[in-house]
């Protein structure tokens, strides 16, 4: 449910980090790195370790883009996550709960 202007408290200006193309679960909670299921600080690790356009991992394959998203919450607005495709389903739903326990929105 999207809350009606008002009820938002008007415009809000947020950062954009922007991912193309679709967006599973593998790319925000890949089970091989992220075995264990409340371990949040290593899910967040995995995520988006995979290359893609506009996508810098830290470590390709290994460490998803902290530093590229560091330097986006420089900016001192709330971080939005933008996907051309963000899936539906209790797992994608349950990770992107995840980004928002990981960067305190």
């Amino acid at each position: 449910m999207v809350p009606e202007p008002s009820a938002a408290g008007g415009k809000i200006t947020v950062t954009v980090f922007k991912v193309t193309g679709e967006t599973n679960t593998d790319d925000l909670s890949p089970a091989p790195d992220a075995w264990s299921r409340p371990d949040i600080p290593l899910h967040a690790q995995a995520m988006l370790k995979n290359a893609r356009e506009g996508i810098e991992p830290d470590q390709p394959g290994v460490v998803g883009p902290i530093k590229q998203i560091e330097a986006l919450q420089k900016k001192g607005y709330p971080l939005a996550y933008v996907g051309d495709v963000v899936g539906t389903g209790s797992s994608r739903k349950s990770a992107t709960k995840l980004r928002a326990v990981v960067h305190g929105r």
